[in-house]
């Protein structure tokens, strides 16, 4: 799994937002080199610059597309709406989170029309607004610094991996090792990760008496002498869509069982 930063801006001035034909065609895409690059799909940087060269493009389309056109299944992608630093100061402004997925047989393919290059995805999240004092001004950037992905990626970077605690339940968050073929499926994983650091952070505080993991259905259930409180745990960027897909289920927690203390 690799880390990415696309654009969503078209035009001389990438003034034209084209993130909402991403989000309806569930892809990604980039517009350099008009042509299809179907032949060079997956190919190494040099056939893909030895190509481009040939074709008179920029080096700018170079250093994009051999990124793209190396994209795959399982990367993970953070769709950016603005990197124009304010003043001196850097600005990176993400829209959207997304995973590579197949459509068919088919991760790439070319649209002559509209878009050019894309890059089947499916979305973890869109229409966000998230701010980070980050340099990143290019169509597209693979990630290698560490830290920035953390910060960038938050809950997503690195799902599989949990902190360990001794004394502890641990939830089995290695399950979904294969290939992601469904955003749910890395959503659930980020959760997981999330989940068992709460947990553990909980059992440092109380106690692991105290607290109880997937306890009928409920993520974690803190027990003390006079309530008992539910959490439920979301890993989505914004607190309104954590909220949102939460709140529902805390609520019918304590439908069912209205005859003790519940927070």
């Amino acid at each position: 799994m690799d880390y990415y930063i696309i654009g969503s801006k078209y035009g001389e001035n990438s003034d034209v937002d084209i993130f909402p034909k991403m989000v309806e065609k569930n892809a990604v895409c980039i517009g350099f080199c008009w042509h299809d690059l179907s032949k060079l799909f997956g190919k190494s940087e040099d056939e893909i610059k030895t190509f481009l060269s040939k074709e008179g493009e920029p080096s700018r389309a170079y250093s994009a597309l051999k990124y793209f056109l190396n994209l795959k299944e399982g990367d993970l992608i953070a769709i950016k709406s603005t990197g124009s630093p304010v003043g001196n100061k850097p600005r990176l402004k993400i829209c959207g989170y997304a995973i590579v997925k197949k459509k068919g047989d088919k991760i790439y393919e070319f649209d002559s029309e509209e878009l050019g290059h894309l890059v089947y995805v499916e979305f973890l999240e869109k229409w966000l607004e998230r701010n980070f004092e980050l340099a990143y001004g290019r169509a597209i950037h693979k990630l290698t610094q560490i830290d920035h992905i953390k910060k960038i990626f938050g809950a997503y970077y690195e799902p599989y991996t949990i902190s360990k605690s001794k004394n502890i339940t641990t939830k089995n968050v290695n399950s979904h090792i294969r290939i992601i073929k469904k955003s749910h499926l890395i959503i659930e994983a980020a959760h997981n990760k999330l989940q068992q650091e709460f947990y553990n952070d909980l059992v440092d505080k109380y106690g692991p008496d105290k607290v109880k993991l997937e306890d009928h259905f409920v993520d974690i259930k803190l027990i003390e002498r006079n309530k008992i409180t539910y959490f439920e745990v979301k890993p989505y960027s914004t607190a309104s869509d954590c909220i949102k897909d939460a709140l529902g289920q805390v609520l019918d927690y304590l439908w069912k069982d209205r005859s003790s203390n519940k927070e």
